[in-house]
């Protein structure tokens, strides 16, 4: 009877930790190496291509904000051409 017990907790034991090594194993690859983390503030649209920026990371053109500095020239030429 106490082989028995003790068997089914060996088992047990074993159990957790594979469980707790297979939870390591998928927080390690939930994030890749080296990768970024998010920044918070506050948010703005780019006008050119439509995706949304933070404002302190963003190509500035007075109060115009930019994803890259490919957009901020687009928008120039844009802006060039219809003037």
């Amino acid at each position: 009877m106490v082989g028995r017990l003790l068997r089914i907790l060996v088992v047990l034991l074993a159990a957790r930790l594979v469980w707790s090594l297979l939870v390591a194993l998928a927080k390690s690859r939930a994030r890749p190496t080296g990768a970024e983390p998010v920044r918070s503030g506050e948010l703005v649209r780019d006008p050119v291509c439509g995706v949304y920026v933070l404002r302190a990371g963003s190509f500035r053109d007075g109060d115009v904000h930019f994803c890259s500095s490919d957009c901020r020239v687009a928008f120039r030429e844009k802006r060039a051409v219809g003037a």
